[in-house]
């Protein structure tokens, strides 16, 4: 399985967790939600460190480097993907307003 299928169990359960604990333990209403939030993130970052770094599958590469000519290279396919995804996301939220005025 993959290592976000198991990041996000994770967060889940540290969320559930934590909302249980702040916000009806110790009654700190929405500023329980936000601490509960952030440590679900804190458990699924943990989570899937813990997962890269025990797996021995994920092998290190020394060829791989961050800045190199194949890294900016042919990325026109990329940018396409990308505003495509950044329009789809903008409409969907615009789309959200717009009906809900509507539905008033």
């Amino acid at each position: 399985m993959a290592p976000q299928t198991f990041s996000n169990a994770a967060g889940a359960i540290a969320h559930g967790v934590c909302v249980c604990i702040f916000v009806l333990g110790l009654d700190l209403g929405f500023t329980g939600i936000c601490l509960a939030t952030a440590m679900a993130f804190v458990g699924r970052f943990a989570c899937t460190m813990l997962f890269i770094c025990c797996r021995s599958d994920y092998k290190w590469f020394d060829d791989v480097h961050f800045f190199s000519k194949e890294t900016v290279s042919n990325l026109w396919p990329m940018i396409k993907v990308c505003l495509n995804s950044m329009f789809m996301g903008i409409w969907g939220w615009w789309a959200f307003e717009i009906l809900t005025f509507m539905a008033q």
